[in-house]
């Protein structure tokens, strides 16, 4: 019985940590997601791009990236981002 209970309070530790450790706010961070979505023009895209400029963001990264390359087929486009989220992982 104590086994299982060692290993369900351990489990509740890993869950609280992961919840916090992955917060949207953190992944999805509000500023690119305004950014990106103060798109109106095509020329608009890429001054988003210049303003996405910052490294080391997987987030950022893989929507600039995915902003490089649009025009391109869909399924282009969706090779493109898999690939650079698979390089961020």
């Amino acid at each position: 019985m104590i086994p299982l209970l060692l290993t369900s309070v351990v489990g509740l530790a890993v869950v609280i940590e992961r919840s916090f450790s992955l917060r949207r706010r953190r992944i999805l961070r509000p500023d690119i997601i305004n950014v990106v979505g103060s798109i109106e023009k095509p020329e608009d895209i890429e001054n988003v791009v210049n303003d996405l400029g910052r490294p080391n963001d997987a987030f950022l990264n893989i929507v600039r990236v995915s902003l490089q390359h649009r025009g391109r087929p869909r399924e282009e486009i969706k090779e493109v981002i898999v690939d650079q989220g698979r390089q961020e992982a």
